[in-house]
């Protein structure tokens, strides 16, 4: 089976095998790009347009964490308190981005293996949040 492509303006052509998806790794202020496996061409396409459009997901996910809620609290008090770190939302970085099945995520960390996840779905709606590690 030939590899899908993945074609975006933030990370050109990506060829993603349906047995192993692609990785990218993060470079500068770039944020990271996992994409997984046994994904369609047609969701391909979608999420390449949403990875160049990142800035307004990017702003609609950090306008939805300003509003709090337990898994946001729980994720800076986590840093605060077990980590010492001054944690606020305003220092969340984006670092990485993820395709899954019908799902498009950004990563934001503070600087540690800690993540909040926001998912959004193939309609760029907001879906969920997360705290991974």
């Amino acid at each position: 089976m030939r590899p899908m492509k993945l074609q975006t303006s933030r990370f050109g052509a990506i060829e993603v095998d349906d047995a192993d998806g692609a990785y990218v790794a993060r470079d500068g202020d770039r944020p990271s790009l996992y994409v997984s496996d046994h994904l369609s061409q047609a969701w391909l396409d979608r999420a390449a347009a949403m990875i160049d459009d990142v800035a307004a997901l990017d702003a609609s996910a950090r306008e939805r964490l300003s509003h709090g809620d337990l898994i946001i609290e729980e994720y800076l008090t986590f840093h605060r308190e077990e980590l010492g770190m001054d944690a606020t939302l305003g220092a969340l970085r984006l670092v990485g981005l993820g395709v899954r099945p019908e799902t498009f995520v950004l990563d934001y960390s503070l600087g540690t293996d800690e993540l909040l996840v926001v998912s959004f779905d193939a309609d760029r709606n907001l879906v969920g949040v997360a705290h991974e590690s």
